[in-house]
């Protein structure tokens, strides 16, 4: 279509056909000049404004013939930077998604029955019970009833500013569950604790609460490319192979507990973004312990509002028996002020209200943002314990740290051998 448009300007220049040439042969003699080209002997009858008109009609068809082969190179470097994208990725717009996820009540059962042997086989089976008595309580009550277990999902979304929060009407002990981002600081909150973080290379629970707050967003608009970007040990592409069918498969890989395998297939949109259709993660050895995971991205649709692909369902099944563990359902997707986007992302205070919530009843606080690192415990709206946290050192540092302790204590080795050496020979060899 571009190289159609581009031809028609060319098609205004007298050029590429049989034409009287003054300069090329005399008056009446006709040379054939290549289509789409001036005649280099008459480059001095066209005025600069005609042969700027053509040079940049040529600059466009350049382009346009160029594109489609540009476009098409889909390969490992391309991917990686694409992953890349999709983990830093943010909205133009402001948007609420609704979406939910309900787990069918056989497996809800099995899942109530394994935590409940779990527990059973602890050495302080007895005081687990009693302190998960009210939700195991609840569960009990999901199963006897044969019910589907449904969490309902509101998603507040724009530029560099978000909000996950979780409903559970069937668990009140734990009605609800969030998760936000303010542009600085990520926060998680519940009916009585808040964890606030900063930096994007912690470890441990810092780490775990930053990938968790990031999995909706990956699944949900990019078929799990890009997921938990920029956190240690997040898998990292490996491989991108397209088909002759818009088809393509996709690879990654991760270090974490052992080492994990992502293999991503799906098609090409007509936009040229990848769209994921399956996602199956493997641990690089597979038990009953680490099942592997398998993941259906299904119902893609475009959203004008947002300007990007949404899954609109997605089916969980885990190994060896394939059962389905999850469904995800996208209900809704609505427009929101900036205005509302940035209340609902305000991050909560122990002793504040929260937007969504109202008034909070916090007991227990867990900063690991720099410069505080600390838990508070909290009661009647009052701080009654403060325990600092140990500064973390990153994985690169510990691990110079070992390199320098390796290199000194072979020094040290090596030079007792040595010292040692020399001390027997003068023994065996004692000079006179």
């Amino acid at each position: 279509m571009c190289e159609n448009a581009v031809l028609r300007v060319l098609a205004c220049f007298p050029i590429g056909a049989d034409s009287g040439n003054k300069l090329g042969g005399g008056w009446g003699q006709h040379t054939r000049t290549p289509v789409g080209c001036l005649d280099p002997n008459a480059l001095i009858l066209y005025s600069p404004r005609v042969l700027a008109r053509y040079f940049s009609a040529m600059w466009l068809l350049g382009l346009a013939l160029i594109a489609p082969v540009a476009s098409g190179q889909h390969d490992a470097r391309w991917f990686e930077q694409h992953w890349r994208r999709c983990g830093e990725w943010t909205p133009g717009a402001t948007a609420l998604v609704n979406y939910r996820i309900t787990i069918p009540a056989p497996e809800f059962a099995r899942s109530h029955t394994a935590r409940l042997e779990s527990i059973e086989k602890l050495p302080n089976a007895a005081d687990v019970l009693a302190s998960n008595r009210p939700l195991l309580a609840e569960n009990e009550r999901v199963v006897r009833e044969g019910a589907d277990f449904v969490a309902e999902y509101r998603l507040w979304i724009g530029p560099r500013r978000w909000r996950l929060s979780k409903d559970v009407p069937q668990r009140p002990s734990q009605a609800f569950g969030d998760f936000g981002f303010d542009g600085e600081t990520t926060w998680r909150l519940g009916p009585t604790s808040l964890s606030l973080v900063e930096r994007a290379d912690e470890t441990g629970a810092e780490a775990n609460l930053l990938a968790s707050s990031r999995r909706a967003v990956s699944w949900l608009f990019h078929g799990g490319i890009g997921e938990a970007w920029g956190l240690p040990n997040s898998p990292a592409p490996t491989s991108f192979e397209p088909d002759a069918t818009d088809g393509w498969t996709a690879t990654a890989t991760s270090d974490s507990r052992g080492g994990w395998r992502w293999v991503f297939r799906g098609r090409m949109a007509p936009d040229g973004v990848p769209l994921t259709e399956s996602l199956v993660i493997q641990p690089a050895q597979p038990s009953a312990d680490t099942p592997a995971t398998d993941v259906r991205f299904q119902d893609w649709r475009f959203d004008p509002l947002l300007k990007h692909w949404v899954a609109h369902r997605i089916e969980v099944r885990r190994t060896p028996d394939m059962r389905l563990r999850e469904v995800w359902t996208v209900t809704s997707i609505e427009p929101i002020t900036a205005g509302e986007l940035a209340k609902v992302t305000r991050r909560p205070t122990w002793d504040g209200e929260d937007a969504i919530r109202g008034a909070l009843s916090i007991r227990n606080v867990s900063d690991y943002r720099p410069g505080a690192r600390e838990t508070l415990e909290i009661e009647d709206g009052a701080i009654v314990g403060r325990m600092s946290m140990t500064p973390l050192t990153s994985t690169s540092r510990l691990r110079r740290v070992g390199w320098w302790i390796l290199a000194i204590s072979g020094g040290a080795v090596a030079a007792f051998a040595i010292r040692n050496r020399r001390a027997v020979t003068r023994r065996l060899n004692p000079r006179t």
